[in-house]
């Protein structure tokens, strides 16, 4: 498929580190596994629940909102 590198970020608990508001180089898929994470992106609140998923292109701006222990996959790829 084209793809050189790939980047992933696991998370666990309510206390794991949020990278606040900020923006990525590469686009990025958010995949929830566990409890529900919120993603505010472009004004809009994205509430993601296991299962759920959110595709968040190069250079947009959002904001992870954690309410409780949750397990959130993040991938990323060049």
């Amino acid at each position: 498929c084209g793809v050189k590198v790939l980047h992933t970020y696991i998370s666990f608990g309510s206390d794991s580190m949020s990278f606040g508001n900020h923006n990525d180089p590469v686009d990025v898929l958010l995949v929830q596994a566990k409890g529900t994470t919120s993603y505010i992106c472009d004004s809009i609140t994205h509430t993601l629940n296991p299962g759920d998923s959110l595709f968040i292109p190069k250079g947009v701006d959002h904001e992870p909102i954690i309410s409780g222990p949750r397990v959130t996959l993040s991938f990323s790829w060049e």
